[in-house]
Formats: C-alpha cells, structure tokens, sequence
C-alpha cells in the first residue's frame, strides 16, 4: 500500500455500526505506528474529511457532505439515471433504486419512493453485502471469472447461503444463469419480507456500472406482471446508458 491508500484506510474503517474511533484504535486495527497513525489522522483532519472531539476521539468530518453534494450534480450514473427512475417510479408506483458498483464494493445513490414509499434499509450512501439481494447479483453476475473467483473466496457463506452454491463452479453457474437471464430476483434477503427485482447497467463499452432495482411487498409482487415489469427496467437501463452517453459526448465537444 502507498501513503495515500494507508491514510484512505482510515476512512475506510467508519462504517453505519462504528462512526467513532480513537488514534489507538486505528493503529490497532490497522497495524500502524501511533506516530504514523496520527500523521494520517492530521492530514485527514486538516481536509475535513474527521473531526475531533475533546475525548481525543474522531468521527466524519463535514468534506463527505461537500463530496456529496457534488457528486449528485457530477455523477454520470445519477445524473442520466434519477429521471429515468422518477419516470419509472411514476409509472408503475413502486419503489426504484439506483445502485452503483465501485472497486469490490455496491452502494445506493438514489431511491425514488413509490405509492406508500416501503422502510428499505440500505439507502443512499450505504454499501450492501455482495451476495445479498437482487442489486448485488445481477451486478456481480457480469464480472469477469477472476473477480468471481476472489468474491467467492472471501464470501464462501454467502455463496452458499444466498446462492446455493457450495463449491466455485456450482456458484459461477448460477451466476451465469443470472446473467443469460438479464435479471435477478430475490425475497427477504435485504429487507424481511419485500422482494426485489434488479437489472443491470452498462457503460458504452459495455462495462458493468451498475442497476436498476425495484422492491415489492409480496401482495404487490403476486398482481403485478413480472415478466413486463422485468422489461420496463431493461428498457430503463438501456435510457440510463445512453443518457450517460450523450453526456460523455457533450462533456467532450464542450456542448451542454
């Protein structure tokens, strides 16, 4: 690891069930010297990425909510793909979600609620496990054996658990099945009780970037047509994908 990724690792140990954490504890969880620890610490801090309370502690500083705001108007996935699930959302009155992939790691960036907007647990900005739920599957059904392969290694559990699969061909089978499909479906497995429904996105170059996910209560799953609704999506991913298009176009030409 280089300085930088060493002083990201410090971020990357804030999670929705740990937010706080002293310089001790970092060093220990990372295996760094204190004084090494603080010299990241001091120049994270001086970012605005922590902050300090009067404990000696150290929580996420306000740069995130900065990041955030621009991301929402610079994000390519997001900017071409909100309206198309609002237009979604609007036309079927279920929930819609964007999820994005980056590096080994699926994250919420948008949710568009539906009629009666359902409790959804994973919402913008937190990541999902990466074999739990329809969004995480169709996602990673698209990526390269190699990266399979690590997957599986580090979530042997889940493979197993979430896709019945015991061994690593068992588990590329049923992801090559998702994947010939175009779609995943899943029950409970986010959510107690909702379904979901997922498809994926692709770049021009045909690179996984992403879904489109709704979720369903089961009432709602067993009157609607399945089978159409799986087309609305891909038809919304194919709108999403080219609308990230047209934006990599005009961001070239220098045309809005």
């Amino acid at each position: 690891m280089n300085t930088l990724s060493k002083t990201l690792a410090i971020l990357d140990l804030y999670t929705a069930e740990r937010m706080v954490w002293t310089a001790e504890e970092m060093a220990e969880e990372l295996g760094y010297t204190r004084p090494t620890t603080y010299r990241y610490i001091r120049e994270l801090a001086a970012a605005g990425f922590i902050v300090r309370f009067g404990d000696g502690s150290y929580s996420l500083g306000p740069r995130s909510v900065e990041l955030d705001f621009l991301i929402r108007q610079a994000d390519p996935f997001l900017v071409a793909g909100e309206p198309v699930v609002r237009d979604l959302s609007q036309q079927t009155g279920a929930d819609m979600i964007l999820y994005e992939l980056y590096g080994d790691r699926i994250v919420t960036v948008h949710q568009q609620g539906g009629v009666g907007s359902l409790p959804i647990s994973f919402g913008r900005g937190r990541p999902l496990p990466l074999l739990r739920g329809a969004g995480s599957k169709v996602i990673v059904a698209q990526l390269p054996r190699a990266r399979l392969k690590r997957i599986f290694e580090a979530y042997p559990d889940d493979a197993r658990d979430y896709l019945g699969a015991s061994d690593f061909n068992a588990f590329k089978a049923r992801l090559n099945a998702i994947r010939k499909a175009g779609y995943a479906i899943s029950e409970g497995e986010l959510d107690r009780g909702f379904k979901g429904i997922a498809v994926p996105v692709f770049t021009a170059d045909e690179r996984v970037l992403g879904c489109i996910a709704t979720v369903l209560t089961p009432q709602r799953y067993e009157l609607t047509r399945i089978d159409g609704l799986v087309e609305l999506l891909k038809l919304g991913a194919a709108r999403i994908s080219a609308g990230m298009a047209a934006l990599g176009q005009s961001q070239t030409t220098g045309k809005a």
